[in-house]
């Protein structure tokens, strides 16, 4: 069975959710469910009239002559009737049915329906206006302020002045267009739990043996601390600076490309396998190459025509002089001052350590800094950073979820107590590990059909070249370059449930529990002794409180599964035990099948990521400088490709094999080289896709999958009759009144609420450009209020890493363990 290491990551949003409550438009929507069943009643008599409608005529064709006043009569009313028009006063035969107090009593209920409706829009328009002082109110809090200006200083710009004016002096679609940015920042800071920001603190949490299942202590303070440092592309840009300064270029460290090994007889092109002619004296020199000695140092009293030779391999790209930074700190900045600190004495050194400092103060500044002095921070560090390196100082700036600004913070919560009891954790591994187990038969089945058509690469280039060896850089370019079918046919999770559904007639079920033996007949472990088994699921708590936990009332819900050990880098920057963590970590993945051949991959950082954690003895980089030692470090041109008892392996020049820990689970090196992807299987069916439950935990939450051309239909209504229509248009498909919403275009799923009025405007604007939509359930749901402080509930996750013995039957098969949870 799959087993918890001992601790794990507690992240929260650092907002209360409670306060988007006080933006519900309650009112208007109680008259429109109101106006709906008038509507509905009307309906009902509407549709009895026209259905009954011939039947009267046949019957008024047998009492009355053919062209008498009667049958326009009737006609007319139809007509009208049809149109929903008002009704006239008509002489209705009386010897017919409905009869005069028929009529004027639908007449009647479609006067008092138009009435009510102008009574909605009327409703709508008082509570807009009390609700935008309520809007305005929130984004004026401090800590709201504070978010915004961390998230985006160009939003907090314009956010304050738009709270500086009269709303009613702005264009419509001005104020519109502005309310949504800030609606979409404010939904984002109440219901997702980013961690890399002030805005989604994190904490940690252990299991113990204990008797309560859990036992939670909040100080009631977010954040309870704070660190800010200079984001790595900006580090990255300032040190380019400093290496192209002519005078420090023999003080600069020399490091030879990635793409690049030496041989006896010179560089090697790993890519090409072309040779590079060199001198002895050079190749003596690359030897000692480490990214740490000068080119003093390393150059000494050698000739001429040496300097000469290594000053054209510096050219070419093929030596690196230059300071490089390593991902694998948050000290990034401190590292470049500390280098520019030992470099010679001169006016430029003075000046470019001021400048550092500069950002430094800045940093710590900015921790302590409210919004205004934020901003006012960024403006000034933009400036010098644009004048220093010529670039923008922003990444993605403007997208949701995509602002980088120079600084990144990080912030711990306010738990000082996070202990879930060895029962709890038993009973979570009981109902999770059979569905690792086939998350682990599709990642191995995923794995088998990349590793069957990355051999026929292998092959065509193996003929090629004549070697049984390939370098891995040719393999990575040519893999880069096919398109590779991995669809297990027949037996994708999806497929099977269709299948489960259609057996079971449970088509129009809201919930769905997979039984057993379903999951029992999928497994299939068939060489899971050999393979490393490591993953990192995100997992939440449905529950009121803490004492109903701890009476077992409570539900577990999966959220993201993830691959490998994702996650342990900045999330564990605050953890008070970090070294031994890291120490439980590997020794537990190591002493798995494989886990010997594990070796960290270092790569440059994207906008938005912190840094990678080495977790293991060795690395290898790709464009990325390791913090290791130069004995401990491979580049990725000192690898090969080979084929062993038909499977494809990575081998460095010694003939060890590597498995790459890589952070990107569905990149092809991935799927191919390093061990199976295992996360939860996910379901999708046409349209609607149940609730699905296994043991009573939630492993994906009820999701409406639909077109998005009866949602643009409403675009042609003014702004108010909008907000009504999505209603209608939200009960008609029977959606919660609270969703998440996944769209193409969007990165990740954002929060609506169909009773407010601004997450409703912004939904209506992100479905513009859209062919499709997919609504999730809130779950856990608003119900689930256990983790709070003095301020209110947050919405909380749990992330922890599992790993898998070596597998002899599957988790289905072995003792099962007694659930604390009561169904």
């Amino acid at each position: 069975m799959w087993s918890f290491l001992s601790d794990y990551i507690v992240r929260s949003t650092g907002f209360p959710q409670h306060l988007m409550d006080t933006l519900l438009f309650s009112e208007t929507i109680n008259q429109i469910q109101h106006t709906t069943q008038l509507r509905e009643k009307l309906e009902k008599e509407r549709e009895w009239f026209l259905t009954t409608f011939d039947e009267w005529v046949i019957v008024a064709q047998h009492i009355y002559p053919q062209g008498d006043p009667v049958f326009k009569t009737l006609y007319n009313v139809k007509k009208r009737i049809t149109k929903y028009a008002p009704l006239l006063t008509y002489d209705w035969p009386h010897n017919l049915p409905p009869g005069e107090a028929w009529l004027r009593e639908y007449e009647k209920q479609r006067a008092t329906l138009v009435k009510e409706e102008e009574n909605t829009l009327h409703v709508l328009h008082e509570e807009k206006n009390r609700k935008i002082i309520q809007l305005r109110f929130l984004l004026n809090l401090p800590d709201i302020q504070e978010a915004i200006a961390h998230s985006n200083r160009e939003v907090w710009n314009s956010l304050n002045s738009y709270l500086q004016k009269e709303t009613s002096s702005m264009k419509p679609s001005r104020r519109r267009y502005e309310e949504r940015t800030y609606i979409s920042y404010f939904q984002r800071f109440l219901f997702k739990n980013d961690t890399t920001s002030f805005f989604g603190p994190l904490n940690y949490g252990s299991f113990k043996e204990q008797n309560q299942n859990i036992g939670l202590t909040r100080t009631g303070h977010i954040p309870s601390q704070r660190r800010t440092f200079l984001a790595y592309w900006a580090v990255e840009s300032l040190a380019h600076q400093i290496n192209r300064e002519e005078t420090w270029s023999r003080f600069f460290p020399l490091s030879l490309h990635d793409s690049f090994y030496l041989d006896e007889t010179g560089i090697v092109h790993a890519q090409s396998g072309r040779k590079i002619g060199s001198r002895t004296e050079i190749i003596k020199i690359l030897q000692q190459c480490d990214g740490l000695k000068s080119a003093n140092d390393l150059l000494g009293n050698h000739s001429a025509a040496v300097l000469k030779q290594m000053e054209l391999l510096i050219n070419k790209g093929i030596v690196i002089r230059g300071f490089r930074l390593t991902p694998s700190t948050h000290h990034l900045l401190e590292d470049l001052i500390e280098f520019v600190e030992k470099l010679p004495e001169s006016s430029r050194k003075e000046s470019w350590l001021l400048h550092l400092s500069q950002f430094k103060k800045w940093q710590w500044e900015y921790s302590n800094g409210n919004a205004e002095s934020k901003v006012k921070i960024i403006q000034q560090a933009g400036e010098l950073f644009k004048n220093l390196t010529g670039m923008e100082p922003y990444q993605s700036s403007g997208k949701n979820y995509a602002d980088r600004s120079l600084y990144c913070e990080e912030c711990a919560g306010d738990v000082t107590q996070f202990i879930l009891s060895e029962k709890i954790k038993e009973d979570l591994e009981h109902r999770i590990s059979p569905l690792l187990d086939w998350g682990w038969t599709l990642a191995n089945q995923k794995k088998n059909l990349a590793q069957s058509q990355a051999r026929q690469l292998f092959k065509q280039l193996s003929n090629d070249s004549g070697s049984q060896q390939v370098p891995f850089l040719v393999f990575l370019l040519a893999l880069q370059q096919q398109r590779f079918q991995l669809e297990v046919e027949g037996a994708s999770p999806s497929e099977l449930l269709k299948k489960w559904v259609d057996e079971e007639e449970l088509q129009h079920s809201r919930v769905v529990e997979l039984k057993e033996e379903w999951v029992e007949n999928v497994i299939d472990l068939p060489e899971a002794e050999q393979y490393l088994c490591v993953t990192s699921p995100d997992v939440m708590i449905q529950a009121k409180s803490i004492d109903e936990i701890n009476k077992g009332n409570f539900q577990w819900i999966i959220g993201e599964v993830h691959w490998g050990t994702q996650g342990m880098s900045n999330l564990l920057y605050y953890h008070p035990n970090r070294d031994p963590w890291i120490k439980e970590v590997k020794q537990a993945i190591e002493s798995l099948p494989n886990g010997k051949h594990i070796v960290n991959v270092v790569l440059k950082q994207r906008a938005g990521k912190n840094f990678f954690l080495e977790i293991f003895n060795r690395s290898i980089t790709l464009m990325g400088y390791s913090a290791k030692n130069k004995d401990d470090v491979l580049s990725f041109s000192q690898l090969y490709v080979v084929e062993e008892n038909g499977e494809l392996l990575i081998r460095d020049i010694h003939h060890e094999r590597i498995i790459p820990h890589m952070g990107e689970p569905d990149d092809l090196v991935s799927l191919v080289f390093s061990e199976p992807n295992v996360v939860v299987p996910k379901f999708k069916l046409p349209g609607h896709t149940p609730r699905i439950l296994f043991r009573d935990i939630v492993l994906q939450r009820e999701t409406w999958t639909m077109s998005t051309e009866e949602w643009h239909s409403i675009l042609t209504a003014d702004e108010n009759k909008r907000f009504i229509k999505a209603w209608l248009l939200k009960e008609k498909y029977q959606l919660p009144d609270e969703v998440f919403v996944r769209l193409e275009s969007e990165l990740k799923p954002f929060y609506i609420h169909f009773k407010n009025y601004y997450l409703v405007d912004l939904l209506l604007k992100h479905l513009v450009p859209e062919q499709n939509v997919t609504f999730s359930e809130l779950l856990p749901n608003r119900d689930s209020t256990w983790f709070e402080n003095e301020k209110g509930s947050y919405c909380c996750e749990l992330r922890g890493i599992m790993i898998r013995p070596p597998i002899k039957q599957n988790s289905l098969k072995e003792e099962l363990q007694h659930a604390v949870i009561q169904s």
